[in-house]
């Protein structure tokens, strides 16, 4: 398992013929909530009601699309469960093991 956090996977989808197994489709249930807890995130607030607002466009690479936080092209997510939940999943969850915070932090970002 270690040797494998090193790697960066991309799951690339094969359509018909070419899809040997059935499709896999993930659905994350209201994940368009994360829009409505911007203004109220301590990390996010200040930017995000900037950007909202239209005073700039863009403010040290944040950027504000169809009400959702961008910053360097990675969506934001603000403290909520979710958060909480890929931050978990990342660090002990699933298949990835516990490597302590770096790998935690760079899995997370990636």
């Amino acid at each position: 398992m270690e040797f494998l956090q090193d790697y960066t996977f991309v799951l690339k989808h094969k359509a018909g013929i070419e899809n040997k197994v059935a499709d896999a489709s993930t659905e994350v249930i209201r994940f368009e909530r994360l829009r409505e807890e911007y203004d109220s995130c301590p990390d996010f607030e200040k930017i995000y009601v900037t950007l909202r607002d239209g005073l700039v466009r863009e403010m040290y690479g944040f950027l504000l699309q169809d009400g959702y936080l961008f910053r360097f092209r990675k969506v934001c997510i603000p403290r909520t469960s979710l958060r909480d939940f890929l931050s978990w999943e990342v660090h002990v969850g699933g298949l990835a093991g516990h490597f302590g915070q770096n790998k935690t932090i760079e899995a997370v970002e990636h």
